[in-house]
């Protein structure tokens, strides 16, 4: 896990009043809309194995929360989403998601086997309490998350670091930072599933 602390070489020259907390708000909002808008944080989640028909957890990576549901497998084959529904769990869910933060379930039907291994795969972002930024988003995108910082704090209004003009030359580096992103993540996806590996003794 990243922090604003991490960003310190690039924020501390040009933003060196800021608290240091807002630095690592002004991180987790940059992290959110760069993961919305790229879709850079993509990952298969584990197998659950179905017992019955049902609801089950599906288990994420601690402080993320799911954007969207891209795939499904069932014992490694591509299956249509269909025959399975994700429940909304919270009455502050009012975006159309099925999900929450921190959380997935769905259910099944009797059509699907005893003992038949689920996977999804799904894009993450962090969540609002996230107490830093998952290294698969800050590695590859420190730059990007940088300047995405240094944009949306030098555009508070009021502030001894308020700077609207160099506000929005950071803001068109981050723009091209997750246009980037995005081409990288889309050329990432293929057709293909996930397999055992095969390991030789």
């Amino acid at each position: 896990m990243r922090t604003a602390a991490d960003l310190a070489a690039d924020l501390l020259p040009v933003l060196p009043s800021v608290p240091q907390p807002r630095l690592d708000r002004a991180l987790i909002r940059t992290a959110q809309q760069l993961c919305r808008s790229s879709r850079c944080w993509t990952v298969w989640t584990d197998q659950v194995t179905v017992d019955c028909a049902g609801e089950y957890d599906v288990e994420l990576p601690m402080h993320a929360q799911v954007l969207v549901v891209e795939r499904m497998t069932v014992d490694g084959r591509s299956r249509p989403m269909l025959p399975f529904s994700f429940a909304r769990r919270a009455p502050e869910d009012l975006q159309g998601a099925h999900v929450v933060p921190g959380r997935m379930t769905f259910q099944t039907t009797d059509g699907i086997a005893k003992g038949s291994e689920i996977r999804f795969r799904v894009v993450l972002a962090p969540t609002d309490n996230a107490p830093g930024v998952d290294e698969a988003v800050f590695d590859p995108h420190a730059g990007v998350l940088a300047s995405g910082v240094c944009a949306l704090l030098m555009a508070d209004p009021g502030q001894p670091w308020s700077n609207p003009a160099l506000a929005q030359v950071y803001a068109a580096q981050f723009d091209a930072g997750v246009a980037r992103a995005r081409l990288s993540a889309w050329r990432g996806v293929t057709d293909g599933t996930p397999r055992a590996r095969m390991v030789w003794c």
